[in-house]
C-alpha cells in the first residue's frame, strides 16, 4: 500500500492536505491543525483518528459509537460528535 511507502509525517500530510483559508493571511492551514482544535480531539488521539479515517468529510459521517471505537474514549467521542453535528 502507498501508506507503507511513506514515513509517518508524509502519511499525515497526505491525509491532511494543505489548504489556504481566506483568513489565514497566506499561512498554510492543515486539516491536522483544524482537527486538533476540535473538542474531544487530543494530542494523544488525533493520530488514531488520522490512521482510521480518510478525511474530515468521512469523520463527519461517523456515529458517536464509531468515533468512540476509534479513539477509545466515549466522553471525548461525544464531545467531537456533538461539535460536528450540532
Amino acid at each position: 500500500a502507498e501508506s507503507d511507502l511513506l514515513d509517518e509525517d508524509e502519511r499525515y500530510n497526505t491525509w491532511a492536505q494543505v489548504r489556504f483559508s481566506p483568513r489565514s493571511n497566506g499561512r498554510k492551514v492543515r486539516f491536522q491543525d483544524v482537527l486538533l482544535r476540535m473538542p474531544g480531539v487530543t494530542f494523544k488521539n488525533y493520530k488514531l483518528i488520522m490512521n482510521n479515517v480518510e478525511n474530515l468529510q468521512a469523520l463527519s459521517r461517523l456515529s458517536e459509537s464509531e468515533i468512540s471505537a476509534i479513539i477509545g474514549n466515549s466522553k471525548q467521542a461525544a464531545l467531537l460528535h456533538n461539535f460536528i453535528h450540532k
